[in-house]
């Protein structure tokens, strides 16, 4: 599925404090909410001591301001044999009117840990699209999150402590 880009209509530019307060007080209102919907559906991933959205979470905050996401794979990196080894994936954040409000392109490569070695290309891909939507709500919402108490950083972006890659499956898998 390919998106129109749809120009968009112009801005203020500028907003009034009063309606910069309205909106932080909505925006108060959602976080307050999301937070009780991250919590019982556990789509939070603790981090160090910070706590990260998982995709799901970062689509209801978009579907709460009336955005929905759609992705797609841009392109597949190959090896000198030609053998894929990573996907590049586009995500845009759409309104209930179609208009493509923002967007993200994210990378998934084999080579990100152990626990990719062996995945097909279709796994990649989808975990290439799955980045590339979280990144681009973020990109529009992080100030809701936060207002949340959450880390900005989609889960799926993260790395522990260590540095090594914490790609949410392989969390699951652990707490398993």
């Amino acid at each position: 599925m390919t998106l129109e880009r749809v120009e968009q209509t112009a801005m203020p530019t500028e907003v009034s404090p009063a309606e910069f307060e309205q909106a932080v007080e909505a925006a108060g209102a959602k976080a307050k909410t999301l937070t009780t919907i991250v919590d019982d559906q556990k789509l939070k991933v603790q981090i160090g001591s910070s706590f990260h959205l998982k995709a799901e979470a970062w689509q209801t905050l978009g579907a709460a301001y009336g955005c929905s996401v759609t992705s797609e794979v841009t392109d597949y990196l190959r090896d000198a044999n030609g053998n894929i080894i990573g996907v590049t994936a586009h995500a845009s954040v759409v309104d209930i009117n179609g208009t493509v409000r923002g967007g993200a392109t994210s990378i998934c490569t084999m080579d990100e840990s152990a626990s990719k070695r062996d995945m097909l290309p279709s796994q990649l891909a989808g975990m290439a699209q799955t980045r590339a939507c979280s990144r681009a709500l973020k990109q529009m919402f992080s100030w809701v999150v936060v207002l949340a108490g959450y880390d900005p950083t989609p889960a799926d972006e993260m790395f522990s402590v260590d540095g090594s890659p914490t790609p949410i499956a392989v969390q699951i898998q652990e707490r398993s």
